[in-house]
């Protein structure tokens, strides 16, 4: 990554001067930054966590539990509804023979759970986006997906970083404020 911002030389007796309101200040606003990035990171995981939830039935990769609004209404668990009703419709057909009645009950079920775990994973049901009044509207994996990548969108552009290629570039208005670097494998933002 290019370095793309110079430094200023402090020079006391000079514009700026170097002096202990104008340092105050820049700690005051590197506080207040330090504090909005930590929201909103919080915001991010989050969102991710829900959209794992809702997805997976798991947060973290451990199950949710009997509390959680996704125990019963995650993709993968409609997902395994679907497939355990489409098999008792077979079973159902079998064992009964002409029991119509019973093979129509359960394909009925599968369809609808098949509904759901498509409506929780994608938004959408037979392939068509659900509506704005929908359960799955806001409340799908592909949603908080998306979600969460615009928060990071918007927390990048807001601090002036951008993406030029396969570069990061960030801009002045964060590296007037913090430093970044590479260790190792990991990329390390810290406060001037």
């Amino acid at each position: 990554m290019n370095k793309i911002v110079d430094r200023i030389i402090w020079v006391n007796d000079t514009d700026p001067a170097l002096n202990d309101v104008h340092l105050n200040q820049m700690d005051s606003e590197l506080d207040q930054l330090d504090d909005r990035v930590l929201a909103m990171e919080g915001d991010v995981e989050a969102q991710a966590e829900n959209a794992e939830a809702w997805a997976e039935g798991t947060r973290g990769g451990d199950p949710v539990d009997s509390g959680d609004p996704t125990y019963e209404h995650n993709s993968k668990y409609h997902a395994q509804q679907a497939g355990n009703s489409a098999t008792a419709a077979g079973n159902s057909a079998t064992l009964a023979g002409n029991s119509e009645t019973a093979a129509a009950g359960s394909a009925s079920s599968a369809a609808t759970n098949a509904l759901k775990a498509e409506g929780f994973a994608v938004g959408e049901q037979n392939g068509v986006p659900v509506s704005s009044g929908s359960p799955y509207h806001e409340n799908n994996a592909e949603y908080f997906r998306d979600e969460c990548q615009n928060i990071v969108a918007d927390l990048l552009t807001h601090y002036g970083v951008s993406v030029v290629g396969t570069e990061l570039v960030f801009g002045s208005a964060f590296t007037n404020h913090f430093t970044v670097s590479v260790v190792g494998t990991e990329l390390v933002i810290a406060n001037i």
